[in-house]
């Protein structure tokens, strides 16, 4: 298994970037640090799950924060939709 996360690691995650899937990407990278970083991973996973509900207060406020902000460039069509997520786990072991 921690061959072939290096493998993916080295091949498909730059790969999936240049062809612009960036849901593969992060996806591929989140898996490959599951398997390369074992321990920490799983440590950083648990304190994310007993950190959710701050993360998710923290997250409703940015998004309203931003949306207020944000009124003027969609009344005009400069701005569609902005969609805000959490750094994925592989970012956060960096």
């Amino acid at each position: 298994q921690r061959r072939i996360a290096e493998e993916t690691r080295a091949v498909f995650v730059p790969l999936s970037e240049r062809l612009g899937i960036h849901v593969w990407k992060t996806e591929f990278e989140e898996l490959c640090c599951r398997y390369l970083n074992g321990y920490a991973y799983e440590v950083l996973t648990e304190v994310n799950q007993q950190t959710v509900i701050a993360r998710q207060r923290n997250l409703r406020y940015l998004e309203q924060y931003f949306g207020t902000l944000l009124i003027d460039y969609r009344d005009d069509g400069s701005i569609r939709d902005i969609e805000l997520a959490e750094e994925p786990v592989h970012t956060q072991l960096r």
